[in-house]
């Protein structure tokens, strides 16, 4: 009798010790967080569906299942997305070039950089620089004569539409 009540109270301090280790939000949530941190710290790495699987535990139809619940589009798309965000942001630093954004990014050339640049923004890395550049001139040049830039008298928001491109 005393063998079975200790071998209960044993499982239950086994019971109450895993549930300490469970995560207080959904599990849902949780596997989303750990795919996007799994994102931002390989963004420089060549990833495939299965090595995102493998090295987070999960199945390929959890995978796809999970991340149709959370984003619009699939895994990859998504992580490419990612990857095009920090590239746009390296171009804001104007630090790199083109050839060093795509080497850090982990694309295997610039050309290929450039067309998944292109694919997902709609303009080319050059493109997207020049449009930074003017938004940057005319947020200066409105700030300096605090006037709307105009053409041919007619007003217009120049800052909302290269600002949407960004």
């Amino acid at each position: 009798e005393q063998f079975l009540i200790l071998l209960m109270r044993s499982e239950e301090n086994q019971t109450t010790s895993t549930r300490e280790f469970e995560p207080l939000f959904d599990k849902s949530e949780a596997l989303y967080e750990t795919i996007l941190a799994y994102f931002h710290q390989n963004i420089a790495s060549h990833l495939t569906t299965e090595q995102i699987c493998k090295d987070n535990l999960i199945s390929e139809a959890q995978l796809k299942k999970k991340v149709s619940q959370a984003w619009p589009v699939g895994a990859m798309e998504f992580f490419n997305r990612l990857k095009i965000e920090k590239a746009k942001e390296l171009i804001r630093t104007r630090q790199f070039t083109f050839s060093q954004i795509a080497d850090q990014l982990g694309y295997s050339s610039i050309h290929y950089f450039s067309r998944q640049f292109k694919k997902i923004t709609g303009m080319s890395p050059t493109e997207y620089t020049e449009s930074v550049l003017q938004l940057a001139y005319f947020k200066r040049s409105r700030i300096s004569s605090k006037q709307t830039p105009s053409v041919r008298g007619i007003s217009i928001s120049i800052d909302f539409k290269i600002h949407a491109l960004i």
